[in-house]
């Protein structure tokens, strides 16, 4: 009995196809269900007079974890997934800058054209 199972697993490609599907959705499922980290990480701006220096990634229950990172002095930690450096931080609110090509240019700036260089 066993060796013509064999000899039919062996030759049915289509029964091969539906074990490796079923194993395929069964390791997906399981991997879905567990959690990456087990302890959930917080985004956070560190501001030093109203500009994002850096942006860092804090444990969860930060500051009141053991050997907890204690931010230099001046600077403040604000928690925030989409501040980025360079941003300003006023009144709770961040504020990404123009990016310098939305930036009105000086008058006395000249501008490489297709024809040549013009004056603001």
């Amino acid at each position: 009995m066993f060796q013509k199972f064999i000899h039919f697993v062996k030759y049915h490609s289509a029964f091969n196809f539906i074990i490796g599907a079923v194993f395929l959705v069964a390791v997906s499922a399981l991997l879905m269900a567990t959690p990456v980290f087990a302890q959930a990480d917080k985004n956070a701006a560190l501001v030093k007079d109203g500009v994002v220096i850096n942006v860092i990634v804090l444990p969860d229950g930060w500051p009141n974890v053991e050997n907890a990172w204690k931010p230099p002095a001046g600077h403040e930690v604000i928690f925030s997934n989409e501040a980025g450096p360079g941003d300003t931080y006023a009144n709770g609110k961040f504020t990404r800058p123009l990016h310098p090509s939305a930036q009105k240019l000086p008058e006395n700036v000249g501008i490489l054209t297709a024809t040549g260089w013009t004056t603001g």
